[in-house]
Formats: structure tokens, C-alpha cells, sequence
């Protein structure tokens, strides 16, 4: 997996797995993200390092974030349960924080 993406960059530590997105995470971009953090789940699950360590994702460099970006972290977080990991957002942004509240999913989802 290449260390950075257009709209991404990826680091894995024997620790935790996490991924960096900046820019916007809209219907244009939502799908490369849900794919980056899904091989990402799969590159770390794979060693014994890993165990149960949390799936984090930093929007710490989100700008925007649409309907899209939301079914995103949903499937991120879904995906992340099927390796028995638990996803963590990082560093949300006031635009993710205030569609996360409006929408509710600020209570399904864990920011830290």
C-alpha cells in the first residue's frame, strides 16, 4: 500500500493501525477512503502484532464532509467490527463535528 493518497496517507504501527484523510470527504471521495481504511484493516489484522488495538481515524485536515463522508465512517466502523476492532475518530474538525451532532451519529460513534 503506498504511504500516502491523493486525499490520504497511511500508517501502520506494530501498536495500532491508523489513517490520515485531509481535504474534503464528499461522494467524490468517500468511496477511496472506505477503501484505503478497509486495506488497511486487512494489512494489520494480518500480523499478531495488532490483536484488538482500535482502528483510528484522524479528520484532524477534513474540511468538508457530506452524506457520503457519514456513510463512510459508518462502513469504516463496520468493517472494523468484523476484524473485532474497535474505530475511533481523532482529531474531528468543527464541519464533521457539527454534521456528526446534527445527524446524531455522535452518539454511534467514538471521538476522541
Amino acid at each position: 500500500m503506498p504511504a500516502a493518497e491523493q486525499y490520504s496517507d497511511l500508517t501502520v504501527t506494530a501498536e495500532t493501525a491508523s489513517l490520515v484523510a485531509s481535504g474534503e470527504v464528499d461522494l467524490a471521495t468517500a468511496d477511496r477512503l472506505v477503501a484505503v481504511a478497509r486495506r488497511a484493516l486487512d494489512e494489520g489484522t494480518s500480523g499478531t502484532a495488532f490483536g484488538l488495538d482500535p482502528f483510528v481515524l484522524d479528520l484532524g485536515a477534513v474540511t468538508f464532509m457530506d452524506c457520503a463522508g457519514l456513510t463512510a465512517l459508518l462502513a469504516i466502523k463496520a468493517s472494523a467490527s468484523d476484524y473485532r476492532r474497535a474505530f475511533v475518530i481523532s482529531n474531528a474538525p468543527e464541519c464533521v463535528l457539527r454534521i456528526l451532532s446534527i445527524t446524531g451519529l455522535d452518539r454511534a460513534l467514538e471521538l476522541c
